[in-house]
């Protein structure tokens, strides 16, 4: 992706109608997200963070063995994801709760994002994109909504 069409992607998100706590907690999952690798050193093939709710990060895992480990460590993940955090961020996550997520994989998966947004709010963001001006960035973002 270009330099534009991120600067693009940048303004799209700020000029987006969202309540404020969703793209709080949208700015916070992708501060998570982007630091995974950090967080669950070995373990991001097999999970995923998947949204907040209310204070709590919902982390889907492959399989129940796993699931039992991740409770186990779960001071210590939360540690881990509250040190990437700045310190107005650290009291925005206040728990975390592991859930089988069958589909986990190596990447993304199509319900990884299913709370994020309401139907209206898809709805804003679908003709949002369709009115970007430049075509190809439209189209990417079409595209990554096909999965919301």
């Amino acid at each position: 992706m270009s330099l534009k069409n991120m600067e693009s992607l940048k303004e799209l998100f700020h000029n987006l109608k969202l309540p404020p706590k969703l793209k709080e907690n949208l700015k916070l999952y992708i501060r998570i997200r982007n630091h995974w690798n950090k967080i669950l050193e070995g373990l991001t093939d097999k999970t995923y963070p998947l949204f907040i709710e209310k204070g709590v990060l919902f982390i889907g895992v492959s399989n129940n063995y796993l699931l039992q480990e991740l409770n186990c460590r779960y001071l210590e993940i939360l540690e881990k994801i509250k040190e990437i955090l700045n310190q107005e961020e650290k009291n925005k996550i206040e728990g975390l709760k592991f859930v089988y997520h069958k589909t986990i994989k190596a990447s993304p998966t199509k319900g990884a994002f299913k709370k994020a947004f309401s139907k209206e709010e898809l709805k804003v963001l679908r003709e949002t994109c369709k009115s970007l001006p430049d075509e190809e960035l439209a189209q990417a973002f079409q595209r990554i909504l096909r999965y919301l």
